[in-house]
């Protein structure tokens, strides 16, 4: 017997679903001071500033954590993925890439691993731990009890 790490694909696939779709989640929930952030913290000591583009960032804040929660839960993961990854490559050219094109030298290192994370998740699949099998198991199930309830066609109408 030859062991291989194939079989753990799956399980991968989906423990690291769910760790982007919450840590990324955690952004938005700092948005809107529900956990500390640290740029908000420094803001209110006087160093450095609070984000500017309220109504932006209100927006992406209302993405994130939907969109993360989403993605945890596996519910819709390619659509919300692609919107995501969007999101993530507006933020890095919006406010990122205008400091420098470099990623390490802007602080803009997260945004583009997310889009890219997020643009991965829209290709490949969720992993079998999703909310998205449960609601086509739930589909099946009661597609075939219905099926099973109709009277047979026997060919004669009336």
């Amino acid at each position: 017997m030859q062991w291989s790490v194939a079989r753990f694909r799956n399980p991968a696939i989906t423990f690291v679903r769910v760790v982007t779709g919450i840590i990324f989640s955690m952004h938005g929930l700092m948005i809107f001071h529900l956990i500390p952030s640290p740029v908000m913290a420094a803001a209110a000591r006087g160093v450095g500033h609070a984000p500017s583009g309220v109504d932006l960032h209100v927006l992406a804040g209302i993405l994130e954590i939907a969109g993360g929660w989403l993605v945890a839960l596996g519910l819709f993961t390619a659509p919300t993925s692609f919107l995501l990854s969007g999101e993530m490559a507006v933020a890095y050219f919006k406010v990122h890439f205008v400091n420098s094109f470099w990623p390490l030298y802007n602080q803009g290192d997260s945004a583009v691993l997310y889009c890219f994370v997020f643009l991965i998740f829209v290709f490949i699949d969720p992993g079998p731990f999703n909310a998205d099998a449960v609601i086509r198991c739930f589909r099946a199930r009661n597609d075939q009890s219905s099926f099973r309830n109709k009277r047979p066609f026997t060919g004669v109408v009336g």
